[in-house]
Order: structure tokens, then sequence, then C-alpha cells
């Protein structure tokens, strides 16, 4: 088959101007290795809208001249090509359907069909974006990790965003400079426990929820998405502050160790390593005793899929809790806390106690190996899109500018 795929990619790293993160890689060089031609659209532009400037119309005159015979677009970061290609297109959630880009162009067009992590995502699609259940293909998060042989040298690691920069104006600030009277902050308080519970839910219901107007001062100032990520931000900061006296190493975005925070600890560990691929991601997992997981708030069933990769390695996974957490595992006695101060506790016995964490380790590859890879989740995948993965050439990549136009093309 000839497949496109087209994702976001926030990494930077001078060595590799075609980074990106290991989930995508993972599913790119499984499907080029089984005989698949691959082409990869890169793009620097996460979320919202996601114009097609007339410059970049060369990039529709490729695909149509390459007729692919699958389209993959990761949270839809891409164009209307509906009426561009004949074949299949799958918008493969890796967030919430509400950080889709180009959201508008998806209602009602039946051209798309979507795959989500979380059932409790299926009813949200087919509300916001007026599609049929049959059009949506529900599967867990695989991984594409092995355990490597290699001596755990550290305790506690975690790979992943720092999702909101502290040098921003932030939804607390915006709201509190409109001098709201104690009655409104109290709503405030309670608008942020609903988000934490339903983040999927519409804003609209949010509000009316509290009993407040959205479309008046100061509801009106508050960005329901923006606020989402400061809360993700907080929860996962916090409990990396309160585990990084027992060794900890933070890998991912510069933001870590450029803001300014009250806790010098999420600055100190940072690690400067470039990791982003399936083998950095490996090596990092297997060289510490703890893989530890802080899920984004808006994967309420579901889970991240950094849950999968720590469980594929050699190290631990130390996670907080979700539902789906116990429906997919449910005889394996996961190390699980409900809230930073927990976690402290939870990764202290872990570290302390080398032959339950090797136990763990050792059922959760099990698990992972006979139910999260990439051949467990072909056959639906298959039949849902009534395609079949054959054929081979290689991959080569399309990657834009930060002003959203292609740059390059490497082959």
């Amino acid at each position: 088959m000839k497949i496109f795929v087209s994702l976001f990619s926030g990494i930077v790293d001078p060595e590799n101007e075609y980074a990106y993160p290991g989930f995508y890689e993972g599913m790119i060089k499984k499907l080029s290795k089984m005989g698949n031609e691959i082409k990869v659209f890169i793009s620097k532009n996460w979320g919202l809208e996601y114009p097609f400037e007339e410059k970049n119309r060369y990039v529709l005159e490729i695909l149509k001249n390459w007729k692919p015979d699958l389209c993959i677009l990761f949270n839809n970061t891409f164009y209307d090509i509906s009426n561009i290609v004949e074949c299949p297109i799958v918008i493969y959630g890796v967030d919430a359907p509400a950080f889709y880009s180009n959201k508008n162009n998806l209602k009602g067009n039946l051209r798309y069909k979507y795959i989500v992590n979380s059932e409790f995502e299926i009813d949200y699609v087919c509300d916001c974006f007026n599609v049929p259940k049959k059009n949506i293909l529900y599967i867990p998060y695989v991984s594409y990790i092995q355990p490597e042989n290699i001596p755990i040298q550290n305790n506690i690691c975690f790979i992943g965003t720092k999702m909101w920069s502290t040098s921003k104006i932030n939804t607390y600030n915006i709201f509190m400079a409109q001098r709201p009277s104690k009655h409104q902050v109290k709503k405030f308080f309670e608008l942020i426990k609903l988000l934490i519970k339903n983040p999927l839910e519409k804003p609209e219901q949010l509000f009316s929820r509290i009993g407040v107007n959205q479309h008046e001062l100061p509801w009106s100032k508050i960005g329901i998405n923006y606020l989402i990520a400061e809360i993700a931000d907080m929860i996962r900061c916090k409990t990396l502050d309160v585990v990084a006296d027992l060794g900890l190493n933070i890998y991912g975005n510069s933001t870590w160790y450029e803001d300014f925070h009250n806790e010098p600890n999420l600055i100190l560990n940072y690690t400067f390593d470039p990791v982003y691929s399936v083998m950095h991601q490996q090596y990092v997992y297997n060289s510490h005793k703890i893989g530890l997981n802080v899920n984004h708030i808006q994967a309420v069933q579901g889970f991240s899929w950094r849950v999968c990769d720590i469980m594929a390695s050699n190290g631990c996974l130390v996670t907080d809790d979700r539902p789906y957490l116990k429906k997919y595992f449910p005889r394996l006695k996961l190390p699980i806390f409900s809230n930073p101060y927990e976690a402290y506790s939870v990764c202290k016995k872990i570290i302390d106690d080398d032959n339950l964490r090797k136990d763990i380790v050792l059922k959760c590859q099990e698990i992972i190996n006979q139910n999260f890879r990439f051949k467990n989740i072909q056959p639906a995948i298959e039949q849902f899109l009534n395609v079949e993965f054959s054929c081979v050439r290689g991959t080569w990549f399309m990657k834009e500018r930060l002003s959203t136009t292609v740059s390059s093309i490497l082959i």
C-alpha cells in the first residue's frame, strides 16, 4: 500500500530536522517493514485551525499524483483532503477530539473515519462531528519498545511535555484581572473541579453546571482548552516535584528548564539528552528502576501511550489511576497513586523492594507481548478501513516551517 501520514511534532533536535515522537515512529516503521510505501508530513502547528495557504498548494498536487491507498491524519493535523484523494482517510486521535485541528471541516463529512483511544470519546466524536458510530473505531495504545539488559543506574524517569509555560499569562490571571466577586471566585473553583473530572465536556455544559453565563464577564475571558492544559501542567509538576528527592530525571521539551518555578527540582532534574525516538525511550526506560506516568487530565478513561511503553521495558511502571488500567490489567497489581504525595510513598516502596519491582516488570512485559503489540490491533484496523497492509519502498518526509509552509522534501 501507499500510505500518507500527517502528524504534529514539537521536538527540536539540531541533529535531526525530521525528529518526531516515538509513538508515530514505531507505527510508521512497522508499516514500512511490512512492505508499505510511506510519505510523512510533519507539522509544527498544533491544534485549532489549520488554513491551507496558497503557497502550499503543491502538497495537494503531490497527493493527487501519488494517489495514496490510505491517509492517516493524527489529530487531523492536515488540510481538508476529502475531495483530493479517493482512498480511506482516518483521523487517528492521540489527544482528545477537542484538540483536533480543523474541526469545522470534519462536521458531517462522512469521508472521514476515526480511531480513538478511549471508548468515552466515541459519543463525543459522534456528537461533535455528526458522524455515525460505524465510522469510529476504538483501539487502545500499543508499544514498540523492547526490554534491554543494560545497567540500571537511575531511580525514576519521566519522559513527557511540560504542557504550559509559566512565562505566559494564564487563565487564573485573566480571570482575576476582571476583579471577580467572592461568589464568582467560588464558582471558578467549582469549574476547576468539574474540569478535572469532565475535561471532555462541552464548555457551555460546564458553565451551565456551575450556574453562570459563559458570555458575560468574567466568564467570557476563560478559554477552556487553555485552562485544561494549565490544570494538567500543575498536577504533573506537583507530582514530579514531590518524587524528585528519590532521584528523578526529566526528559522532554526545553520549557522544563526555561520556565521559572517555585519548585527548582523541575529545573535542576532536567536532562538535556534528546529523547523522542523509539530507541531513545527504550534506553531511558530500561536504564531506570521506575518509569513514571502522570496522565494529562484529558485522558479520562484511557491512558497515555507512555503506559504501554514503560510496561514493555525493564523499568517498572508507576502511574496515576485511570479506570481503563483496571479494565485492561485486571489481574495485575500495578503501583498506582491517586495524588502527588501518594506518588512518593509508592515510588519509594518500589525502589526499596527490588524483588517486588522485578516481579511487576516481568508480569507487565508478558501482558504487553500478549495483547499490546501492533499485531493485536492490525486486524481491527484493516477490517475497519477495508485495507490490507502490504508492498514496500521506504519512507520520505515533508516538513513545514513554523509559518506552516512546506520547506523541504527528503527522499
